[in-house]
């Protein structure tokens, strides 16, 4: 009755979740503030992720929860319950959920969101779907149920190796501008299928996080163009107070015409000191490399540490030269 910290670890098991809800709902007979469970390798699926939910959200003490389901048999299909029961935990302020490997598609993730959404003392959130099967299609739900965290300062969300679209990135952003205390954002969307279409959008959401301060984006290979790029340097210019800018666009299709409408956006970030970007793999030639040059020289006089890679490109020793 006085446990307030647990750890347990059942990783390379055979669990397959018929149990799990029991595990969980004893839990909830005690005073928990802190609550960290690893099923690493294990046969969990979905139909038993809800009863996890649920019994969680008995715990009205707990501050912190880490789950671990990376490599589990897990669709999704009570990926919204498990949300509500989460959404029960009034005193959570840090969640940080792993279902890296799973068979999740996008079902239930919008009602996931609104779950996590209603943990109103909420300022950390880490969320890992790699390589599961979400194509975006209520990736708009669910950033709109993430942007109820009123309170949210530092979100992680790592997409990497799914089949997302850039119109549901697009809506993604929008529904994560509601975050007005975001100070902190890493989001990977690596290997997806993300064509720019939304692009715009998903800056002009991030546009509307005044308060945000770090930014991490990568979009490496997915089927990005320059057009693209220069809409979401004119969103993220809304971000007044950012120091910091990590952009990873490496092995996209950005030819580098629309670099020079790119660095005219970042110019609206005034406290701006970082800027690193990577666009490995591209298709930026002699003019993309001159472009790219205008960029540097209005924008990056005074930064602490300039970084641009443009290695594997098709830039000739003259476009070096200008460069």
């Amino acid at each position: 009755r006085k446990l307030a910290l647990l750890h347990l670890y059942f990783n390379d098991n055979q669990i397959t979740g018929d149990q799990l809800g029991e595990l969980a709902r004893g839990m909830g007979n005690c005073p928990l503030s802190s609550v960290h469970l690893v099923f690493q390798r294990n046969k969990i699926v979905g139909t038993s992720l809800g009863q996890v939910g649920k019994a969680i959200g008995l715990c009205s003490r707990l501050q912190t929860l880490h789950l671990n389901f990376l490599n589990n048999l897990i669709t999704g299909e009570q990926l919204g319950e498990f949300g509500d029961g989460i959404g029960l935990c009034g005193n959570l302020t840090s969640l940080d959920l792993s279902f890296h490997r799973n068979r999740i598609t996008g079902e239930g993730l919008g009602q996931f969101g609104a779950g996590i959404g209603k943990c109103g003392l909420l300022c950390s959130l880490h969320l890992v779907f790699i390589g599961n099967q979400i194509t975006g299609e209520k990736l708009g739900e669910f950033g709109q149920g993430i942007g109820g965290c009123a309170r949210l300062s530092n979100l992680h969300v790592d997409m990497e190796g799914n089949q997302i679209s850039g119109q549901g990135l697009g809506k993604f952003g929008k529904g994560i501008g509601g975050c007005k205390k975001l100070a902190h954002l890493v989001l990977n969307f690596t290997c997806n299928q993300i064509t720019g279409e939304g692009l715009g959008l998903f800056g002009e959401g991030l546009g509307s996080c005044a308060d945000l301060v770090t930014l991490f984006l990568r979009f490496w290979d997915n089927k990005i163009t320059g057009e693209a790029l220069g809409q979401l340097g004119q969103g993220i210019g809304g971000c007044r107070k950012l120091t910091s800018i990590h952009l990873d666009l490496s092995r996209n299709e950005i030819t580098g015409e629309h670099l020079g409408q790119f660095g005219e956006g970042l110019k609206g970030c005034a406290a701006l000191e970082k800027l690193d970007l990577v666009l490995c793999s591209n298709r930026i030639g002699d003019n993309g490399a001159c472009a790219l040059a205008w960029v540097l020289r209005v924008m990056l006089i005074g930064f602490a540490e300039p970084k641009v890679n443009l290695r594997d490109n098709p830039i000739t020793q003259k476009g070096a030269g200008n460069l």
